[in-house]
């Protein structure tokens, strides 16, 4: 878990809202969906090498930027041994709740 991306649905969802635009249409002509699909594979094969490239290929908002890297700053000093497990939960519990 430690130093891995966080990945949500909505890495997903966005993906599929891309997809949608492009397609610009409710229904396609498998033939049209093949041809979206095709192009969108050799995006991915792009993606790939940028990656490994070590360039960065998400765009997150700030606030959701600022909540990973304090999530990771908790993991750290937990693998660490300076934080507790029940701290490191009720740490990660108010990363995400709701301010009150």
């Amino acid at each position: 878990m430690v130093d891995s991306p966080i990945r949500t649905n909505n890495d997903l969802e966005g993906w599929h809202y891309r997809l949608n635009a492009k397609a610009r249409k409710n229904s396609l002509p498998l033939y049209v969906l093949l041809k979206l699909l095709h192009c969108e594979a050799a995006v991915v094969t792009w993606q790939m090498r940028m990656l490994s490239a070590g360039k960065v290929l998400r765009r997150r908002r700030a606030r959701q930027q600022n909540v990973e890297a304090r999530l990771d700053k908790l993991w750290k000093l937990f693998a660490s041994g300076e934080l507790s497990a029940a701290k490191l939960l009720r740490n990660c519990s108010h990363l995400y709740s709701p301010d009150v």
